[in-house]
Order: C-alpha cells, then structure tokens, then sequence
C-alpha cells in the first residue's frame, strides 16, 4: 500500500501475465550486526522499538532510526545475495537486484561487477537516467542489472529478465510488487522467479511481519477498488504487537552472548 491502487483486476482487463514463483534467500544475522543492532537501540531495545514502529519521535528522526537499522541489515547480507546472484549469472540467468540503500548499490557492483552495470539515486534530488542504464545493459548483454527501487522499480520494461532479487524490505507491499513487474509482465512467456532476501535476527523480522499482515489484508479485498478505500489500512504498519519485539530482541541477545 502506498499512493498505488489497482482499479481493475487483471482478469477484467483480459491481461496474460507469465508464473511467478516467490523464494527467500535466507541467512542468519551475523555477530557484528547483533552487536551494531543492541549498541545502537541502546539499554531498553524493547522500547525504543516501540517506539520507532508507532511513529513515536525519539531523540532523532523516527526515519533515521528505521533506515541506520535497515543499512545494517542490509550490509550485513552483501555477501550471501551476492553469491546466490553470482551463481544465476555464471549459469547464464538474466537477474534484477533491487535495495534500498546506494552504499549497498555500490558494494554489490564491486562484487559482481564482471557482470553488472548499475544504477543508483544520488545527492540533491538528483536521479540518474534509468533508461539510459537499460539500453547499456542490453548492449553489453548484461547478466545483473543493479538499481535502487527508486530508479528502476517503476516505468521500465525488463520482460528478458527471469530474476528479481529485493535485497531490502520494504514497510510497503507495492514497492516489491512494482519492482517484480518490470521482468513479471506482458510480453514474457518463460516463468519469473523473485526473491526475498532475508536475515534473521535483523530488522528484516518485523518489516517481513508487517508485510505479510499487509498481504493478508489485501488478499480480502476486491482489487477494484478506488484509492480513497486506503485510507485506514496504513494503521497495519503498526500491528507488530509487543510480544513481537519482545521475542526479536531477545533472539538478538542470545545471538550476541
């Protein structure tokens, strides 16, 4: 859910879509992130949690609470999607990565670059040019298209690509489905596989709830509604109770001892 609705179901327009498949790729979070995690959440993690996901302002930005926990978690699984993805290209697989965060842009091109070009939001608003990306990744028969959800999650066509990777999770279902569109649209007839990656013991636990809370509400709804019937449901971004966070910081003690 974000400012995105459907007014027409896919059935109604007569749309053909190609299978899509959802996975998870899957690691533990590390030492280093357990520890960055409970030394920057503090002496009472439990309630500062809380707090970030009721939009309670703490002594800085909720915002900026939220994304320095996302970067971490985000950096913490460069290496493990960075193999899974590297293994697609060296069988000759087309695959999209999508994050959050440039600095992961960045190390995920170092790591694969071989293979890559990528593309990235930069400083002052400025964004850069997304079409041009794809017309040089179709020249050079590019194996891993990079990019920020920003750039390239939405109004561009990758129907040649049979994987999309989000390396981040997002509060919002529609950034995910957006993204997986490019490659999951008309036009295509192979199947299209995408993935969430996910590390336990991360902030990636309670944005996945979220999410999956979200899902499920959306699954009761007619999709041909108007954007206005929205309106109450963002209130689900808060619906992790706090036997949630208990639970989660909990396991990131025990990881971390």
């Amino acid at each position: 859910f974000s400012t995105l609705g459907y007014h027409r179901s896919r059935a109604q327009l007569g749309i053909q879509l190609p299978p899509l498949i959802w996975n998870t790729v899957t690691c533990d979070a590390s030492e280093r992130l357990r520890g960055e995690s409970l030394q920057f959440l503090g002496a009472d993690p439990v309630a500062i949690v809380e707090m970030l996901l009721e939009g309670r302002n703490l002594s800085d930005s909720t915002l900026g609470h939220i994304s320095r926990l996302g970067q971490l978690a985000s950096r913490d699984k460069i290496p493990m999607v960075a193999d899974f993805v590297r293994g697609l290209a060296e069988q000759g697989e087309k695959v999209l990565v999508f994050t959050n965060y440039r600095a992961t842009v960045e190390a995920r091109y170092e790591a694969l670059g071989k293979h890559c070009v990528t593309v990235a939001t930069y400083g002052g608003g400025h964004v850069s040019d997304g079409g041009d990306v794809v017309k040089k990744f179709r020249a050079m028969d590019g194996r891993v298209l990079i990019s920020t959800f920003g750039v390239l999650g939405v109004g561009v066509n990758l129907q040649e690509i049979g994987h999309v990777v989000h390396h981040d999770l997002s509060w919002e279902p529609s950034v995910h489905v957006q993204a997986t569109a490019r490659a999951w649209r008309r036009g295509r007839t192979d199947t299209v596989c995408a993935y969430l990656a996910f590390a336990q013991h991360s902030l990636d636990e309670l944005l996945a709830r979220a999410l999956v809370r979200k899902y499920s509400m959306i699954s009761t709804l007619d999709v041909a509604f108007d954007i206005a019937d929205y309106g109450g449901l963002h209130a689900l971004r808060d619906s992790i109770s706090k036997q949630d966070v208990q639970s989660w910081v909990d396991a990131i003690l025990r990881g971390a001892q």
